[in-house]
């Protein structure tokens, strides 16, 4: 096994002296560049785990958050929601998406690739999935309003009249009809047709 010895460098960690053992595993004493000491497992040295106190770990994700500089965007802030709902079993909305089989495409676990697919967010929109059923990619996803997200709502009323489809809400816009006057009528038994000219 390898030997530890006093004034030692292990990436940027110096050893300063041996730790009390923990069981049968051996520690030592390293201070690290940065000034901080820190008690590390012998093997976790020697076998290179451990370099730092932990400082390099939060220099290279800093380095890496601001490698596109828009950590707090409205971008940003999507990207990483779309991707909590659909990873994270913690996550409040997972069990709508994620827990019923909604992806994200794997080149989407870059920000810089979801950015490139789909530009920086404009204001007043979020993230749409154009097919409600699919996954998030660049080919099923657009930045919307709350009107057009309102439209592709799992729970919309699609209608068929006149050889084109739209939603009920759509239809009574078109048409500057009420919207519950036209659902009750539905609802209780009419028509299409006679809903829409009644």
């Amino acid at each position: 096994m390898p030997t530890v010895t006093l004034g030692q460098v292990f990436g940027r960690l110096t050893v300063v002296s041996q730790a009390p053992s923990r069981g049968k595993y051996h520690y030592y004493l390293c201070r690290c560049e940065c000034g901080v000491e820190k008690e590390v497992y012998k093997s976790s040295l020697t076998r290179g785990v451990t370099t730092s106190c932990g400082c390099l770990f939060r220099e290279v994700l800093t380095e890496r958050l601001k490698t596109h500089d828009m950590s707090g965007t409205p971008t940003y802030k999507s990207w990483t929601a779309m991707r909590g709902r659909c990873t994270n079993p913690r996550d409040e909305g997972y069990k709508n998406y994620g827990g019923r089989g909604i992806s994200v495409a794997p080149e989407w676990s870059s920000f810089e690739q979801f950015l490139a697919d789909m530009g920086e967010r404009p204001e007043g929109t979020s993230l749409e999935r154009r097919d409600n059923s699919e996954g998030y990619c660049k080919d099923n996803c657009q930045w919307a309003t709350p009107k057009q997200q309102a439209r592709n709502r799992r729970s919309n009323i699609n209608i068929t009249w006149k050889g084109e489809t739209k939603t009920l809400t759509e239809w009574c816009e078109i048409l500057n009809k009420p919207y519950m006057t036209i659902r009750a009528r539905i609802v209780k038994g009419w028509s299409i047709d006679r809903a829409f000219t009644t």
